[in-house]
């Protein structure tokens, strides 16, 4: 499990129908102790993603490190402390050949989530 702290960039574009934003953050331990990492996703929001106002289609790169990366898409619900998963796509150095899934569970720390990937 790592937990990842994010910020939307603008979060203006999360009160807005039919955008693209994108966020950015750090990766740290399950302990939440050692930065491992950085990520960086794009999201696009609206109608034109098919799915409503209030979900993005994101498409996200987590980069360890040591190198490593690993990518992620995901419908991701925009509501506040909401679980969501996401598809893991691909990954590099260790991690290639990895696929499976991603769980992103809320912490009491808004823009904070636990993920675990099986």
């Amino acid at each position: 499990m790592v937990t990842f702290e994010g910020v939307n960039q603008p979060r203006s574009a999360l009160h807005l129908a039919d955008t693209s934003f994108g966020s950015f953050g750090t990766i740290r331990d399950a302990d939440n102790a050692a930065q491992v990492g950085t990520f960086s996703q794009q999201c696009r929001k609206g109608p034109a993603s098919g799915l409503g106002s209030q979900t993005a289609v994101c498409a996200g790169v987590y980069k360890f490190t040591d190198g490593d990366q690993i990518t992620l898409s995901a419908v991701w619900p925009l509501a506040s402390n909401t679980a969501f998963d996401a598809v893991v796509t691909a990954g590099t150095l260790r991690y290639e050949g990895i696929a499976g899934s991603a769980r992103f569970t809320p912490t009491a720390t808004a823009g904070v989530y636990h993920v675990d990937f099986s």
